[in-house]
């Protein structure tokens, strides 16, 4: 915000948007309780608060809100910030782990979380058979920890988009809208360079990378509710081969032995239902969650 503002960018604090301003079709300003803001292109950047477009633009916006809790214990030792960062996608919730202030451990879960309807549901009570459970695995992994105490606690919410992946980019049916939202958990990292691009996008410019693959279209294009990027086939008899898979929007597929339970990532779950409606074909359709018909 400091850059921006030394560039000269007006900041307006305190000012809840209450809807978007409209001629026909036309995106021309931002209503908030205090005044109007009349604007030749408005970028709706709302996180978590981006299902209200769907009332402000008349448009459907596939969203899901999750809560996530995090956790910091402090143990004997510090886990120093050039200690790793990891992802355990072994244990049941996906947890994960990495270096916080004060020498803490950050604690989180990167499964889908619980799915809540507004935010006023986010702030509730931790309960502590959840805290004994990230304390015992952070102890199991880092035996410096094994007599950490609890430093910190909170939630978070998670705004998902159905392929979870974001949203980026203009909605044509909408002049004068650009969006994003639906960063499943990754928009702080995300947001240097969606900020970047966004700002191209509004300036006519050529971005530098492709956005359109993350279009707000994509839930509508192909007759899809989802977009798929690449297409697992868990238990793939050695005899399957690419030809017998012809899917639209799908760009690599992946054909793997072992079996997984695809019941706690929604990603997969949602690839799953996608293919099965998009791209039925004998047998079964042309996914397998386990060992298929090495015939098919």
């Amino acid at each position: 915000m400091r850059a921006a503002i030394d560039l000269g960018v007006e900041l307006k604090r305190n000012r809840a948007a209450l809807g978007l301003m409209r001629d026909g079709d036309k995106v021309v300003g931002v209503e908030t309780y205090a005044e109007n803001f009349p604007a030749g292109t408005v970028i709706c950047a709302m996180g978590p608060w981006s299902g209200r477009l769907a009332e402000w633009t008349g448009l459907d916006i596939p969203l899901e809100i999750s809560r996530h809790t995090v956790l910091t214990f402090i143990g004997d030792q510090r886990y120093a910030a050039g200690t790793p960062i990891v992802k355990d996608l072994a244990t049941e919730n996906k947890m994960y782990f990495r270096p916080t202030t004060g020498g803490a451990v950050l604690v989180g879960a990167g499964d889908h979380g619980e799915p809540i309807a507004t935010l006023d549901e986010i702030d509730t009570a931790i309960p502590m058979d959840f805290v004994a459970h990230q304390g015992g695995q952070i102890s199991h992994r880092m035996s410096g920890f094994a007599d950490c105490h609890l430093g910190a606690t909170w939630h978070g919410p998670y705004d998902i988009t159905p392929d979870w992946n974001p949203v980026l980019g203009a909605v044509p049916e909408r002049d004068g809208l650009i969006i994003a939202y639906g960063f499943s958990g990754h928009g702080f990292k995300l947001a240097p360079a969606v900020g970047k691009v966004l700002a191209q996008t509004a300036l006519g410019e050529v971005t530098d990378i492709d956005i359109a693959p993350y279009a707000l279209s994509r839930f509508v294009d192909r007759g899809l509710r989802h977009r798929l990027d690449f297409l697992i086939c868990a238990g793939a008899a050695p005899g399957l081969r690419r030809a017998h898979i012809d899917i639209p929007g799908v760009s690599s597929i992946i054909l793997t032995k072992r079996r997984f339970d695809t019941s706690a990532c929604g990603r997969f779950k949602n690839t799953a239902k996608a293919v099965a409606r998009s791209a039925p074909v004998n047998r079964g359709g042309p996914f397998c969650l386990g060992p298929p018909d090495p015939t098919s």
